[in-house]
Formats: C-alpha cells, structure tokens, sequence
C-alpha cells in the first residue's frame, strides 16, 4: 500500500511586540534589540542578539521586507518599491541564516550601505527571522485500501523588527483625539487616536488613570514604547480596564511621554 505525504506550513508573524527582547511565541526565539536605529552622522553598523530559548537547535532564515503599518496597529507587507521610504537594497545584513542553539546566541550584523540620497525624511525596513523546521514524513495508518494523505503539520514561527534611518531635521510629535469611554460589567473601555505629525516615526508610553469627582486619580493600565509609524499619521487605541472599586463616574486621563531613541 502506498500513502501520500503532505506537510502543511503554518506561518505565524507577530510585527511587532513592544518589551525590551522581543521573542517567538512557541519558538524560543529572542532577539534583542526589538528595533534598529540609524542616525546620520553615526555607525552605519550595528548588532543583534538572537538567544534560543527553545530545547532544540532551530535555524532561521533572514529576509528584509517592507511592512506598511495600519491604523488599528497591524501590519501589510508591500513590495519595497511601492513604498515612499522604503530602504530597498540599501539595507545589508550578515549572515542570513543562522542556527542557534539551546540556550546560545548568535549575532547578526545589520549594515547600511550609502545613505547619500536618503534625505527629509525617515526611511525604513523590517527584517525578519523565520524559522526552518525540520520535517519529518509521518504515515497514516487507515483501514481504507484507498491511498490516504498523511498530514505532518509543523507551525513555522517568525518575527520582524523595525530598522529605520534618520537623517538630519527629522522630527515627530504626538497627541491623542477623539477620547471615548464607555462601562460595562465593572470594566471601563477606552479609546482614543493618536495623531502623528512630522517626518518620523515616533514612540510614545502612555499611561491611562481614572479621575473620579472626588479628584481622586487612579492609574488603570500603562502601555510602553507605543508606536506610530511613519508615514502612517494615525493610530487607533482601544484599552480595557477593571474599575474594581473605582466610582464609575469621573472621566479618563491620558498621559503621553515620548520615548527618547
């Protein structure tokens, strides 16, 4: 009797995770920094760790692609050449694939080549580490005397990271609009836009607090290194938080603080 085999490849990408390493979930995969900087007038070289958590060797190939952010946050890849600031082939790195192992790391270098054109505003990539599994045939065992498929399905984990040049005179500022709350089930929704303007992207920690008509304010949730990407202008934030014995009258406090880079 003969089987047919057939792996399935699920790709889970998670864009953008906003702690000080930035890991696969189900990988074991930490890469620190979460985001890569360049500055004219300084190093057009930098490094990145990638630590394996995992209890396997796993191996991962390096792409850099092009993410267009979206205003509820997520992300859509578009070629680099579609993109107003985009770094294209400028962008280098060394080496793209590398295997680590448990509890190991290994360094990849993240170059720009010439930055001469690059001017007026900020320009940007993504690299992004996929992980290789190793696929193993898996038989079916069926009672059927008809060929059967025998499925090995493998989860193949991935995550991208921001690397961006600012040249000279970039600059960005940020404030929140359109705040809305409303209570349900001893849990208050907020939500509010941030609005961006300048020539950059620029990262903000937020803290939300709840002011009751006493004057008394509690601080219901704080959100760190919150990011409005360039040229994207806007972002829609949507927060929920128990009031547990909060008096649900009062209103909500935004604090915006922008996160020197």
């Amino acid at each position: 009797m003969k089987y047919n085999y057939l792996s399935l490849l699920l790709l889970a990408l998670i864009p953008n995770l906003t702690q000080a390493a930035v890991s696969v979930i189900g990988g074991g995969l930490v890469i620190a920094p979460t985001k890569v900087i360049f500055k004219q007038g300084e190093s057009k070289s930098q490094t990145l760790n990638l630590i394996n958590r995992g209890d396997k060797p796993t191996t991962y190939r390096i792409l850099s692609i092009y993410k267009q952010s979206n205003q509820d946050g997520s992300f859509t890849e578009i070629p680099t050449d579609q993109a107003e600031n985009s770094l294209g082939n400028l962008l280098r790195f060394s080496p793209r694939q590398v295997t680590v192992l448990p509890g190991k790391t290994q360094k990849v270098r993240v170059m720009l080549r010439s930055t001469a054109r690059l001017k007026d505003k900020e320009f940007a990539g993504r690299l992004l580490f996929r992980a290789i599994p190793d696929i193993e045939e898996t038989t079916v065992i069926s009672e059927s005397e008809e060929k059967k498929a025998g499925f090995n399905l493998t989860a193949l984990y991935g995550v991208s990271i921001p690397v961006l040049y600012w040249p000279e005179q970039t600059n960005a500022s940020v404030v929140y609009k359109n705040l809305k709350n409303e209570i349900l089930d001893n849990k208050v929704k907020i939500s509010f836009d941030l609005i961006r303007s300048g020539n950059k992207s620029s990262y903000q920690d937020i803290k939300l607090s709840w002011k009751n008509p006493n004057g008394q304010i509690i601080l219901l949730k704080e959100i760190k290194n919150m990011a409005v990407y360039f040229p994207q202008t806007q972002r829609k934030i949507s927060v929920e938080a128990g009031l547990n014995l909060i008096n649900k009258a009062g209103q909500p406090i935004i604090e915006l603080s922008e996160v020197k880079l």
